[in-house]
């Protein structure tokens, strides 16, 4: 048990680390960490990933603030604001009110988490119904349909092409077999996790040498301060508007901080209480995600996916969250938000002055350990076969997509959706006709 702690306690550096570097998201890390926490248990699993998604959080506004380099979307509100910030504190109090930010959003997150759980676990005999399942996939599906990256009719063919592949296989439910043409290595399904890595990782992954060549680590001063605690009262508001804007599938969790900041200038408020409002919005909807996975079992953000395909692989299913889970993702919560704090404050510069000059060896490093791990992925499910022929056709479609500019997201979720949307659709038929 001590070295299952340990393990997600590596979970802070990991993200604090991976939220410096643009291009390597929760997911990314996720798919990193996978021969230490595949083995995990359940509410373990579901800790480190919690634990990854507050760090990177905490971390993106750093590098956000040093080098003017956005760590993911979810930033840009600060980047927007970043000179008038510089201009009237300095950079030590940036980060210090704008990590506080981030801790304020993770607490009004959880809690909201934890009143939707209390009432999931209340009411499951209803939200688990048929009826209520195949409407919350075909919403998610519909969202994948109006993905703005693309246009309507290529997300349209993408997102068929995902859930023929997410079928594919022999369906032990409805005792099927879909597009296995008789082959062996079909039957055990097309694995997403391969198709993840080479659709949406390593693109990314591939964007980080040439981010990180505009960080700067040059220590900016200035004596201006304040010390108006006031302007922390946005973080609530904020810390509300990303825990309901989080539940919106794929574009919740990054547009929240984005709606926060709106809301923000909407009412006028100064340069800082936009920052920390949009800050503690984003902190709060990368918790509430976990609402429908640990309420229905879906998952609404990409690194989700990986989650809970992880959980899937060792025979989870929803009987498995207690409170037991709620108190152990609180427990872990608090440590991280209090080293993650100390880290985005205290050690900063060290961080960045790391990842600035790591050179090339740090993405090769990253590259090097996802291609072994989809080695390991494959032998964990013995049928390496498949997955490493999964991964090189997905790498080559990867290629077509970055030349015709295609966002490979609608494809990724239908295909991970593909086989429990035909599942409820099939009950569905079965019951009203």
């Amino acid at each position: 048990m001590f070295i299952d702690f340990f393990i997600v306690l590596c979970a802070i550096p990991f993200g604090i680390i991976a939220g410096m570097m643009p291009g390597v998201p929760t997911s990314v890390v996720l798919l990193i960490s996978f021969p230490l926490i595949y083995n995990l248990p359940f509410d373990l699993l579901i800790a480190f990933y919690i634990c990854v998604a507050i760090c990177t959080q905490f971390s993106n506004s750093v590098i956000a603030l040093y080098a003017g380099v956005p760590g993911d979307l979810t930033v840009l509100p600060i980047l927007k604001e970043r000179n008038v910030l510089l201009k009237n504190f300095s950079l030590k109090e940036n980060l210090a009110r704008t990590a506080f930010a981030s801790v304020i959003g993770t607490f009004v997150g959880f809690s909201v988490l934890i009143l939707l759980v209390l009432f999931f676990i209340e009411h499951s005999i209803f939200l688990l119904r048929t009826e209520v399942l195949f409407s919350v996939i075909c919403f998610i599906i519909l969202v994948c349909l109006l993905w703005r990256a693309n246009r309507i009719l290529v997300n349209a063919f993408l997102v068929f092409l995902g859930c023929v592949f997410g079928i594919t296989g022999y369906n032990s439910v409805l005792l099927k077999e879909f597009f296995t043409f008789d082959s062996f290595y079909l039957y055990g399904g097309l694995p997403v996790l391969p198709a993840f890595i080479a659709l949406y990782a390593m693109p990314n992954l591939l964007q980080l040498n040439k981010q990180k060549q505009k960080y700067s680590t040059e220590k900016i001063e200035y004596n201006a301060t304040n010390k108006n605690f006031k302007a922390y009262m946005p973080a609530i508001s904020g810390g509300f508007i990303g825990s309901i804007v989080g539940l919106i599938p794929l574009l919740g969790s990054y547009s929240s901080s984005n709606i926060a900041y709106w809301f923000a200038k909407t009412l006028r408020l100064s340069p800082l209480e936009k920052a920390i409002s949009s800050e503690s919005s984003n902190s709060a909807a990368f918790v509430i995600v976990l609402a429908p996975l640990l309420a229905f079992g879906i998952a609404i953000v990409p690194s989700e996916i990986i989650l809970l395909e992880m959980l899937k692989y060792n025979g989870w299913t929803l009987s498995d969250i207690t409170e037991k889970t709620l108190y152990t993702l609180i427990l872990f919560s608090v440590i991280t938000v209090i080293f993650g704090y100390y880290a985005c404050t205290k050690l900063a510069a060290h961080l960045v002055t790391l990842i600035s000059k790591s050179g090339t060896w740090l993405p090769i490093l990253v590259f090097a350990i996802l291609i072994i791990n989809i080695y390991i992925i494959g032998g964990q499910s013995s049928n390496t076969g498949i997955y490493i022929i999964t991964f090189i056709f997905c790498a080559v479609a990867s290629l077509g997509f970055n030349k015709m500019q295609i966002d490979p997201i609608p494809l990724i979720f239908s295909w991970a959706m593909g086989e429990q949307l035909l599942i409820n659709g099939h009950r569905l038929l079965s019951l009203y006709l």
